[in-house]
């Protein structure tokens, strides 16, 4: 993500501006996050605009020259809060943006918007022109739903910064694009030059909970949250298979494996199993990221072919402490993170012979199971450096292997692809049996 991708989730709306974020949804709708004074002609917020310009940086994206603002049909502010959600029809490709509710340090945030300054002549300068950002050098303060920050650069006159309200206050984050916050109308009669106020992100969820619209509005939450179904098609894609076919014949099967799969991300997110697979260094933002939702999904789906049985949020407790997913955004190698694992994991209850099987963001080409007698070597190298406590030589001795979740494709079943694929398309049951005896047959075997 860079520069350009903050701009295509920037809009203009009316005299102000916004940020596209698609919720956890059936793509019914899309959210624009604004500033609530941009819906209303007066300062008090009291009587609404009849209708409001909504403009898009991408040049495939229509301008919506009047959109009808319709309070709890597709327009729901807060009640206090200079914040407030519009509804649109649904757009594709905005789900890379996550929220941060935990910002501390505003090092590379952006203040991302449309200043009046950029929109003189509109005639001359493109949309894509009139978008503008502003870095943040620190926070000064935080209270009744307004944080103070300092711009970097400071202004002359504060009018400068006029048509930025309602803009998102946006970071680059690898893949993803992070919003902390949208701009607000400013609240002091002293505020200073090269500084604004925004409305933190977490209190949109304070508009999601009122009674009067729970039916209308869903969690600032990405839209894979809502069911496994939208990251089906992006697990165990067998890329090194020889004969394109038998993709679609794995494929298939798992689909078929995914009826036993009684569980949402969204149920995961909420439940004592959310930070289950993190390590404890990692930042609370990679449960909002796609790669820890397919991790638990390659890794409920391996459970399926493994047990037959429904698999349900009241089997998680047993099955968690023999078969432990761990899940690490760390770019280091998967050998190199192990002792990360032990040490930085909460395995508590974790039972005798309990194998963990864990995700990385990089796949090992080689090595990518480590047994019994090669962890106690690991640690003996370790515990040169690190004082060993009992509870972790406790723990080491209950593992009995850990393995990359990538194992069971690339080693397990593209190993077997010649066996696997004598199956004819129909005979998906047959495979799915076969299958099972193969995970099997790998978890018993000895590396």
């Amino acid at each position: 993500m860079d520069l350009e991708d903050l701009k295509q989730y920037s809009v203009i709306f009316g005299r102000g501006s916004g940020v596209l974020f698609q919720p956890m949804n059936n793509r019914e709708y899309t959210y624009i996050l604004t500033a609530k004074h941009n819906l209303y002609t007066d300062k008090e917020c009291t009587v609404l605009h009849g209708t409001i310009p909504i403009e898009f940086t991408n040049p495939a994206l229509q301008k919506i020259e009047s959109f009808e603002i319709k309070l709890g049909e597709n327009c729901f502010p807060h009640i206090k809060a200079d914040i407030a959600f519009v509804l649109i029809n649904y757009m594709e490709g905005f789900d890379k943006i996550i929220i941060d509710c935990n910002c501390k340090e505003f090092a590379n945030v952006l203040l991302c918007g449309f200043p009046d300054d950029n929109r003189k002549n509109p005639e001359k300068i493109t949309i894509r022109e009139q978008f503008s950002n502003l870095e943040i050098n620190r926070e000064i303060n935080s209270e009744n739903y307004h944080t103070r920050v300092e711009l970097k650069r400071q202004y002359d006159d504060q009018p400068r910064i006029v048509g930025y309200s309602g803009g998102g206050l946006l970071r680059t984050d690898d893949d993803y694009i992070s919003i902390i916050g949208i701009q607000s109308e400013v609240t002091s009669t002293v505020l200073s030059n090269g500084q604004i106020e925004f409305v933190p992100i977490k209190y949109f969820n304070e508009i999601v909970d009122y009674n009067e619209y729970k039916n209308s509005l869903t969690p600032l939450l990405p839209p894979y949250m809502a069911s496994f179904e939208f990251l089906k098609n992006e697990i165990f894609n067998l890329e090194e298979a020889i004969v394109p076919q038998f993709r679609s014949k794995i494929k298939n099967a798992y689909h078929s494996k995914m009826r036993l799969i009684e569980i949402s991300p969204y149920d995961l997110y909420n439940s004592k199993y959310k930070k289950y697979p993190l390590l404890n260094n990692e930042s609370d933002a990679s449960l909002l990221k796609k790669e820890i939702w397919k991790a638990w999904l390659e890794y409920l789906l391996i459970l399926s072919f493994i047990s037959d049985n429904q698999i349900t949020m009241e089997q998680l407790d047993s099955v968690l402490n023999e078969k432990r997913l761990i899940h690490s955004e760390s770019n280091d190698s998967f050998i190199d993170i192990i002792p990360d694992l032990i040490l930085k994991t909460d395995l508590l209850g974790i039972k005798n012979n309990s194998v963990l099987i864990v995700s990385t963001k990089s796949c090992p080409k080689t090595k990518r199971r480590v047994n019994a007698g090669m962890l106690s070597s690991i640690f003996e190298v370790r515990s040169q450096n690190t004082e060993m406590t009992i509870d972790n030589a406790s723990t080491i001795k209950r593992i009995k292997e850990i393995i990359h979740i990538k194992a069971f494709q690339l080693d397990c079943i593209l190993e077997n692809e010649t066996a696997l694929n004598r199956y004819g398309v129909t005979e998906i049951e047959e495979l799915i049996a076969d299958l099972k005896n193969k995970f099997h047959e790998f978890l018993e075997s000895k590396n």
